[in-house]
């Protein structure tokens, strides 16, 4: 059975083969062998214009879907943080996460510093050195 990329065909194992390019660590010798193909082989068709576009395609996707990951993973520690700013109990655990805030939000720097004044969170300066 050939599977039709972009008019072009192609044998059947060849969207396992895409994967593999965009995504395993294995040579084109141990590919080779996971498939049962020349060497050679495996070398054409990851210099194929049309799987490397895929491959690219593939990598691309995954690394949209990894960078809203990872954008739905920060909201959820922002709530954290703001939660622990207005809700915790010790005045260091809401300076520090009132720090970390300004930390990610780019209005304090590392080469900034928070003091707290008369033990209240309520009167941090900030100094920029």
């Amino acid at each position: 059975m050939r599977i039709l990329i972009n008019g072009k065909k192609y044998p059947e194992y060849i969207t396992s083969l895409i994967s593999d390019l965009a995504y395993s660590p294995l040579s084109e010798s141990e590919l080779a062998r996971k498939y049962q193909k020349n060497r050679a082989t495996i070398i054409k068709y990851s210099k194929d214009e049309i799987i490397r576009k895929e491959v690219d395609k593939l990598k691309e996707e995954n690394t949209k879907e990894a960078k809203s990951e990872m954008n739905k993973l920060n909201d959820l520690a922002m709530e954290a943080l703001f939660e622990l700013v207005q809700n915790a109990k010790s005045e260091s655990t809401r300076l520090r996460a009132s720090e970390l805030i300004l930390l990610s939000t780019g209005t304090l720097t590392k080469k900034s510093e928070l003091e707290i004044t008369d033990k209240s969170v309520s009167e941090i300066e900030i100094t920029i050195i």
